[in-house]
């Protein structure tokens, strides 16, 4: 699943940078409305009337186009919210997030897994408690402790609901779609 995931990103990633060049060199290298008027060379010049070069493609460019050509309407969609909250990131979540991905692609006995996964839970506990704390400090005395007790007494669905809420207040991106789980249909 991991693995997966992290192949999912690459391709995203490596799409972004291979159709920002492609674009960037069609920009360039695009016809003009109106051709120019032909000069004719002098004696010392040579006149260059051969075309500019097609953009290169590796072959991993094109096996990544093909996977995307491949990929289904609703996997596009979401590749394509990704890469709009991943324009959105600062660079140091960015970064973090590669380091993320570094660390799960070197991870290779079920012990390291299992604590990669314990560390990424940690932190992603942190910072929820982080966003919750925030929100609660910018309430009122009275009601940060009555929102407080509310989220404690919610069970884990409404919770996640409660800080989609609380995301979506303070200004942050929501979270992604998530599919559901087994069993949970």
């Amino acid at each position: 699943m991991i693995m997966n995931f992290r192949n999912l990103i690459l391709s995203a990633v490596l799409s972004l940078g291979f159709s920002a060049s492609v674009f960037a060199d069609a920009e360039k290298t695009s016809v003009p409305a109106e051709a120019p008027q032909c000069r004719v060379p002098e004696n010392s010049e040579v006149a260059d009337v051969s075309p500019p070069p097609p953009p290169a493609f590796s072959r991993e460019d094109a096996r990544m186009l093909k996977r995307l050509f491949l990929m289904k309407n609703e996997e596009l969609r979401r590749l394509g919210e990704f890469i709009r909250r991943l324009e959105k990131m600062p660079p140091e979540r960015r970064r973090q997030m590669a380091e993320d991905l570094e660390r799960a692609a070197s991870v290779k006995t079920p012990e390291q897994r299992r604590a990669f996964e314990k560390d990424m839970r940690e932190r992603f506990r942190r910072e929820r408690a982080d966003l919750l704390e925030r929100y609660f400090s910018s309430l009122p005395p009275e009601q940060a402790d009555a929102e407080r007790k509310k989220f404690l007494s919610l069970n884990r669905k409404e919770r996640r609901a409660y800080i989609f809420e609380v995301r979506r207040k303070l200004g942050y991106e929501p979270f992604p779609q998530q599919s559901p789980k087994k069993g949970e249909n």
